[in-house]
């Protein structure tokens, strides 16, 4: 039932030794994709490389321009891309600054790097296109640099990831200027409020590095997540405003994934549940979203899959700590239930992500981060509250 084993990561994926299972990657099988949650996964050699064939490709999405779509099947935990930072900038606090940093990076690229670049996608948010020119017009350049070097901006406001918060000193003092990155192939990558692909831009210095969190068919969109994964559909929309788009995720329309359907039929073809049962059921008073997190974690351990579990503990955690601020307004003590049990489900969830991925993976660490924050508000809450 289990399903393949994750190797650990790299620490610097520039020395990362070179194995043969990397210069020649085991051909998997052929899989029929309505079967790939169906069956047991066969197991992949390597999961966490820098040398490795990229499982998807780039190419129009209905209604989202571009889009990565899988071009085989993929289980839960498989490196989806580790990409190198080309482009980076510091976060300053002018706007003429950043740009000036941005431009002066974007001089060092070759010139079909630059095409590449001035390819991605640009903000074409009013305010944008009126600051960048505003700014821009402060250096007195030639109409075409001018022009080269509005777009490339734009398409750093609509493209950057963060890859270092900088240093701070006690008082909020600047020491290190924070930075962003702009990544040619993770910027293709759509957004989605029920992500099926986690990524960090700071695990990893220097690199982006993207996993799946849930066994994906050949030919499913990878989307990511833009925003902070808020319970309520509208607070989610309107921090996607930024963006220039309504989100129609199968989330935000409210309606479930083809992958939850897949997860019940999964159970009911082992006889973990019977036929024709709805699955795991609703309780009493439970919001919709939280128990179809819930669902996925109870099938998930029904099945023995472990990726699939570790990701699954990891997104009802934090759905649990984003409603914990939202309770946090009406009643305290609903709030610290929420994350109580998001402190319980993550304590349950790194000893797993630690067997699978070793200590210093991305996700594991991002997994603990969650955990420390849990535990932060907590005490913020009782302090506020008077609790002892």
């Amino acid at each position: 039932m289990a399903e393949p084993p994750v190797t650990n990561p790299v620490e610097d994926p520039v020395d990362a030794p070179t194995t043969d299972a990397m210069q020649n990657p085991v051909e998997e099988p052929a899989v029929d994709p309505m079967d790939v949650l169906m069956e047991d996964p066969v197991e992949e050699p390597v999961q966490n490389t820098i040398d490795y064939s990229e499982p998807f490709e780039v190419r129009e999405s209905e209604g989202k321009g571009l889009g990565c779509f899988a071009t085989r099947d993929i289980f839960a935990g498989n490196q989806i891309l580790l990409e190198k930072c080309r482009l980076s900038c510091g976060n300053y606090r002018t706007r003429a600054q950043t740009m000036d940093d941005l431009v002066k990076n974007y001089k060092k690229l070759s010139q079909e790097e630059k095409n590449e670049y001035l390819s991605l996608y640009a903000s074409n948010k009013w305010e944008h296109v009126r600051d960048t020119n505003h700014t821009l017009a402060q250096f007195g350049l030639p109409i075409e640099e001018k022009e080269e070097y509005a777009r490339l901006y734009l398409v750093y406001l609509g493209n950057c990831f963060a890859v270092d918060d900088g240093v701070r000193d006690k008082d909020g003092t600047i020491l290190v200027e924070a930075r962003d990155g702009i990544y040619l192939k993770a910027s293709r990558f759509n957004h989605s409020c029920d992500p099926n692909v986690t990524y960090s831009a700071m695990q990893i210095p220097g690199y982006w590095a993207a996993t799946a969190t849930r066994n994906i068919k050949k030919g499913t969109e990878l989307c990511i997540t833009y925003i902070p994964l808020f319970p309520s559909r509208e607070k989610r929309q309107s921090r996607l405003r930024g963006w220039g788009f309504t989100c129609r995720c199968t989330r935000c329309e409210g309606w479930d994934e083809d992958y939850d359907k897949d997860l019940l039929e999964a159970c009911r073809m082992r006889g973990l549940v019977p036929e024709g049962a709805e699955g795991i059921p609703q309780e009493d008073n439970e919001e919709p979203e939280h128990a179809r997190l819930r669902r996925r974690v109870e099938l998930a351990k029904k099945l023995q899959w472990q990726h699939t579990l570790f990701f699954s503990y990891h997104d009802l955690a934090v759905y649990n700590i984003f409603l914990s601020a939202d309770l946090r307004r009406t009643d305290a003590d609903e709030a610290l239930t929420a994350l109580e049990e998001a402190v319980h489900i993550l304590e349950t969830a790194i000893p797993i992500g630690v067997q699978l991925y070793g200590d210093n993976d991305a996700t594991v660490a991002d997994a603990r981060d969650d955990l420390k924050s849990a535990h932060q508000k907590i005490q913020r809450i009782k302090d506020e509250e008077g609790i002892v």
